[in-house]
């Protein structure tokens, strides 16, 4: 599950109100069920990340992104870097725009997908109280739809 939580500190850097994946698992010490969870790229993506293993340390680096808010997708769609939608979430503006697992995201706001990159299509979709006008094809069929982008949580 996605959540937001007040905040997060790693050493001496802290971050407000970041998004975070919760999940129940039974791999605890003692065979119980633990709440766990993951941070990942939105946190690793605001600095040069360095790797220094002869010190079993990670560098961080603030970069230009430091201090972005964090945001999620607001449309519902999943999709990887084929831009090929592999996840409509059940009840999302994604879903009830007619977008269909399978869809192929040709573009966004008139643009070629692939100009953004993966990432910044992304970003598209995450921009609150936006339109974001969206094309992708399926099968022989090109479709239009405009999804009015609204933070989730």
């Amino acid at each position: 599950m996605l959540a937001r939580a007040d905040a997060l500190q790693i050493g001496e850097l802290k971050f407000r109100r970041p998004i975070v994946e919760v999940y129940a698992t039974n791999r605890g010490a003692g065979g119980g069920t633990v709440l766990a969870g993951m941070i990942g790229n939105d946190i690793l993506r605001r600095f040069r990340v360095t790797f220094d293993c002869p010190h079993k340390q990670i560098v961080l680096v603030p970069d230009s992104l430091r201090d972005m808010p964090f945001e999620v997708d607001m449309s519902g769609l999943g999709f990887g870097p084929s831009y090929r939608i592999f996840s409509v979430a059940p009840g999302s503006i994604a879903e009830k725009a007619g977008l269909k697992v399978g869809d192929v995201i040709t573009k966004l706001d008139g643009k070629p997908v692939a100009q953004y990159g993966l990432a910044g299509a992304h970003d598209q979709l995450m921009r609150d109280g936006a339109k974001c006008e969206v094309e992708v094809h399926r099968r022989e069929e090109t479709i239009r739809a405009t999804l009015d982008l609204k933070r989730l949580f």
